[in-house]
């Protein structure tokens, strides 16, 4: 008999998730590994994530997949495998939110790189998004420095240095718009 796939793992959600948490987690997930974004290779990825939407945004799917769920996991019964995602399943959450926040940062969506990069960092640290929140920080002081607003372009200016004062190349531009104040 073949391991039953926990789906509720395979999405990233919990077994009490409702059905527009499974439906964020599916998209979030089908964007991520659809084979034409992600190459050919994440095909068999994709198509697991896409079984395990079909079956939890069924009720009626869902309800049966929960009693088997439940079945394997009674003490009476011999152990069966449940199938849990790989490990590295977060290194490719990863790499889409580095993306995600370089995509919003050549768009010039500033505040809305420094609110995820603060909330991700608040997770888990990682050196290259510590990076993009610095750069976020830098041209936002940047553009409020243009605008005029000179007290809000020295306050991100100068949270700019503090996320990344090792960054040379970034203490030169900082420096340089400081100097314009």
């Amino acid at each position: 008999m073949s391991p039953l796939v926990n789906y509720y793992h395979l999405l990233a959600v919990p077994q009490t998730a409702s059905l527009e948490q499974i439906k964020q987690a599916f998209r979030k997930l089908a964007r991520q590994y659809h084979p034409d974004l992600a190459g050919a290779a994440s095909k068999d990825q994709f198509l697991r994530i896409h079984e395990a939407y079909q079956v939890l945004s069924d009720p009626e799917r869902r309800r049966a997949f929960d009693a088997r769920l439940q079945e394997h996991a009674r003490p009476n019964t011999p152990p069966k495998t449940v199938v849990q995602p790989p490990a590295t399943s977060r290194t490719p959450d990863l790499a889409l939110k580095r993306f995600t926040l370089r995509e919003q940062l050549k768009k010039k969506r500033y505040t809305l790189v420094i609110t995820e990069a603060e909330a991700f960092l608040q997770q888990a640290p990682d050196l290259e998004i510590r990076h993009l929140l610095a750069l976020a920080y830098q041209r936002l002081g940047n553009a409020l420095l243009y605008r005029g607003d000179r007290v809000q372009a020295k306050n991100y200016l100068q949270k700019a240095l503090a996320t990344e004062p090792q960054n040379s190349e970034l203490a030169f531009e900082v420096q340089r718009d400081l100097a314009r104040l």
